[in-house]
């Protein structure tokens, strides 16, 4: 098996698109690529929205965390009890 073909059955493997081997398919082969590349960045876009809000969380409960350890004392015991929570 030549590696051009073999490339293109692990292609057809990860992609679920049949691998053809005739001229004249591989244009629609392409385009089907082309689509499914397309939808790729699509979902790396929103995942890196995802991450980027994530990120924001994070950050926000480190805050938190820092105002509890100012609230009730490095220990971890509550010093003053009618201390609130911060969200």
């Amino acid at each position: 098996m030549n590696m051009s073909l073999h490339i293109r059955n692990i292609e057809s493997q990860l992609t679920g698109i049949p691998a053809f081997t005739s001229g004249a398919n591989e244009g629609c082969v392409f385009r089907r690529n082309i689509v499914v590349f397309r939808r790729n960045i699509v979902v790396f876009r929103r995942n890196i929205v995802i991450f980027l809000r994530n990120i924001v969380v994070f950050r926000r409960n480190i805050e938190v965390f820092r105002r509890n350890i100012v609230a009730f004392g490095a220990d971890g015991i509550g010093h003053d009890l009618k201390t609130r929570m911060v969200r």
